[in-house]
Protein backbone atom coordinates (compact mmCIF):
# COMPACT_ATOMS: atom_id res chain seq x y z
CA UNK A 1 0.00 0.00 0.00
CA UNK A 2 2.82 2.38 0.92
CA UNK A 3 4.60 1.56 -2.33
CA UNK A 4 1.44 2.43 -4.30
CA UNK A 5 1.21 5.74 -2.44
CA UNK A 6 4.88 6.48 -3.22
CA UNK A 7 4.32 5.71 -6.91
CA UNK A 8 1.23 7.94 -6.97
CA UNK A 9 3.17 10.75 -5.25
CA UNK A 10 6.05 10.35 -7.69
CA UNK A 11 3.64 10.51 -10.63
CA UNK A 12 2.02 13.63 -9.15
CA UNK A 13 5.43 15.28 -8.73
CA UNK A 14 6.38 14.37 -12.31
CA UNK A 15 3.10 15.84 -13.61
CA UNK A 16 3.67 19.07 -11.68
CA UNK A 17 7.25 19.25 -12.99
CA UNK A 18 6.00 18.69 -16.56
CA UNK A 19 3.40 21.44 -16.15
CA UNK A 20 6.04 23.79 -14.72
CA UNK A 21 8.35 23.01 -17.62
CA UNK A 22 5.58 23.71 -20.17
CA UNK A 23 4.69 26.98 -18.42
CA UNK A 24 8.36 28.02 -18.38
CA UNK A 25 8.72 27.18 -22.08
CA UNK A 26 5.51 29.07 -22.89
CA UNK A 27 6.72 32.11 -20.94
CA UNK A 28 10.07 31.99 -22.71
CA UNK A 29 8.37 31.69 -26.12
CA UNK A 30 6.08 34.61 -25.31
CA UNK A 31 9.05 36.73 -24.21
CA UNK A 32 10.90 35.91 -27.46
CA UNK A 33 7.79 36.68 -29.50
CA UNK A 34 7.42 40.08 -27.80
CA UNK A 35 11.09 40.86 -28.42
CA UNK A 36 10.73 39.96 -32.11
CA UNK A 37 7.57 42.05 -32.37
CA UNK A 38 9.40 45.02 -30.85
CA UNK A 39 12.31 44.58 -33.27
CA UNK A 40 9.88 44.38 -36.19
CA UNK A 41 8.08 47.51 -34.98
CA UNK A 42 11.37 49.43 -34.81
CA UNK A 43 12.43 48.13 -38.24
CA UNK A 44 9.12 49.19 -39.78
CA UNK A 45 9.28 52.65 -38.20
CA UNK A 46 12.81 53.14 -39.53
CA UNK A 47 11.80 51.90 -42.97
CA UNK A 48 8.73 54.13 -43.10
CA UNK A 49 10.78 57.17 -42.10
CA UNK A 50 13.08 56.35 -45.01
CA UNK A 51 16.26 56.81 -43.01
CA UNK A 52 18.26 54.54 -40.78
CA UNK A 53 21.16 52.19 -40.30
CA UNK A 54 21.33 48.48 -40.88
CA UNK A 55 23.96 46.30 -39.26
CA UNK A 56 25.08 43.64 -41.71
CA UNK A 57 25.59 39.93 -41.13
CA UNK A 58 28.42 39.89 -43.69
CA UNK A 59 30.51 42.90 -44.73
CA UNK A 60 30.20 44.88 -47.92
CA UNK A 61 33.64 45.56 -49.34
CA UNK A 62 34.64 48.70 -51.18
CA UNK A 63 38.11 50.13 -51.90
CA UNK A 64 39.84 47.73 -49.50
CA UNK A 65 37.43 48.69 -46.68
CA UNK A 66 34.80 46.49 -45.10
CA UNK A 67 31.47 47.91 -44.01
CA UNK A 68 29.49 46.05 -41.33
CA UNK A 69 26.81 48.73 -41.25
CA UNK A 70 25.09 50.71 -43.95
CA UNK A 71 23.29 53.99 -43.40
CA UNK A 72 20.52 54.68 -45.88
CA UNK A 73 18.26 57.58 -46.79
CA UNK A 74 15.54 56.96 -49.34
CA UNK A 75 14.53 60.62 -49.14
CA UNK A 76 17.89 61.57 -50.69
CA UNK A 77 17.25 59.48 -53.81
CA UNK A 78 16.60 61.67 -56.85
CA UNK A 79 14.07 61.07 -59.58
CA UNK A 80 16.78 59.94 -62.01
CA UNK A 81 18.21 57.52 -59.44
CA UNK A 82 14.70 56.17 -58.89
CA UNK A 83 14.41 55.62 -62.65
CA UNK A 84 17.76 53.76 -62.62
CA UNK A 85 16.41 51.47 -59.90
CA UNK A 86 13.19 50.86 -61.84
CA UNK A 87 15.15 50.18 -65.02
CA UNK A 88 17.22 47.53 -63.20
CA UNK A 89 14.41 45.01 -63.78
CA UNK A 90 12.92 45.40 -67.28
CA UNK A 91 10.68 42.38 -66.74
CA UNK A 92 8.81 44.31 -64.03
CA UNK A 93 7.64 47.12 -66.30
CA UNK A 94 3.95 47.82 -66.06
CA UNK A 95 3.64 46.21 -62.63
CA UNK A 96 2.16 48.13 -59.75
CA UNK A 97 4.69 48.13 -56.95
CA UNK A 98 8.31 47.23 -57.30
CA UNK A 99 10.10 43.94 -57.83
CA UNK A 100 12.70 42.46 -55.53
CA UNK A 101 15.50 43.53 -57.87
CA UNK A 102 14.17 47.07 -58.11
CA UNK A 103 13.76 47.28 -54.33
CA UNK A 104 17.27 46.06 -53.58
CA UNK A 105 18.69 48.40 -56.22
CA UNK A 106 16.76 51.29 -54.69
CA UNK A 107 18.15 50.37 -51.26
CA UNK A 108 21.69 50.15 -52.68
CA UNK A 109 21.35 53.65 -54.15
CA UNK A 110 19.99 55.05 -50.86
CA UNK A 111 22.72 53.31 -48.86
CA UNK A 112 25.55 54.34 -51.17
CA UNK A 113 24.43 57.97 -51.00
CA UNK A 114 24.20 58.02 -47.22
CA UNK A 115 27.06 55.69 -46.21
CA UNK A 116 29.68 57.24 -48.48
CA UNK A 117 32.90 55.44 -49.49
CA UNK A 118 30.82 52.52 -50.78
CA UNK A 119 29.10 52.39 -54.10
CA UNK A 120 25.84 50.88 -55.30
CA UNK A 121 27.60 48.09 -57.20
CA UNK A 122 29.60 47.06 -54.12
CA UNK A 123 26.39 46.80 -52.12
CA UNK A 124 24.60 44.83 -54.84
CA UNK A 125 27.57 42.48 -55.18
CA UNK A 126 28.19 41.79 -51.48
CA UNK A 127 24.82 42.09 -49.76
CA UNK A 128 24.23 38.84 -47.84
CA UNK A 129 20.84 37.17 -48.35
CA UNK A 130 19.33 37.99 -44.95
CA UNK A 131 20.51 41.60 -45.33
CA UNK A 132 19.09 41.71 -48.85
CA UNK A 133 15.73 40.47 -47.58
CA UNK A 134 15.61 43.29 -45.00
CA UNK A 135 16.82 45.84 -47.56
CA UNK A 136 14.02 44.75 -49.90
CA UNK A 137 11.47 45.10 -47.10
CA UNK A 138 12.69 48.61 -46.22
CA UNK A 139 12.60 49.74 -49.85
CA UNK A 140 9.14 48.30 -50.52
CA UNK A 141 7.70 49.77 -47.33
CA UNK A 142 9.15 53.17 -48.12
CA UNK A 143 7.97 52.94 -51.73
CA UNK A 144 4.40 52.14 -50.67
CA UNK A 145 4.26 54.82 -47.98
CA UNK A 146 5.78 57.44 -50.29
CA UNK A 147 3.24 56.54 -52.98
CA UNK A 148 0.32 56.80 -50.55
CA UNK A 149 1.66 60.09 -49.20
CA UNK A 150 1.97 61.49 -52.73
CA UNK A 151 -1.66 60.54 -53.38
CA UNK A 152 -2.68 62.90 -50.60
CA UNK A 153 -0.97 65.79 -52.37
CA UNK A 154 -2.90 65.32 -55.60
CA UNK A 155 -5.97 67.47 -56.21
CA UNK A 156 -8.32 68.39 -59.02
CA UNK A 157 -7.95 71.72 -60.80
Amino acid sequence: MEQTANIAEQQRVEKVAAIDKKETEAMKAEKEMRARAEQLKIAREVALDGKGKMKLKMPVRSNDKEFMELSYDFTAVTGMEYIQAMDSDPSASGNYGISTKQAITLFAIAAAKKTGQVDKQDILRDLFISDAIKAEEFAKLFFNVASAEANQRISKM
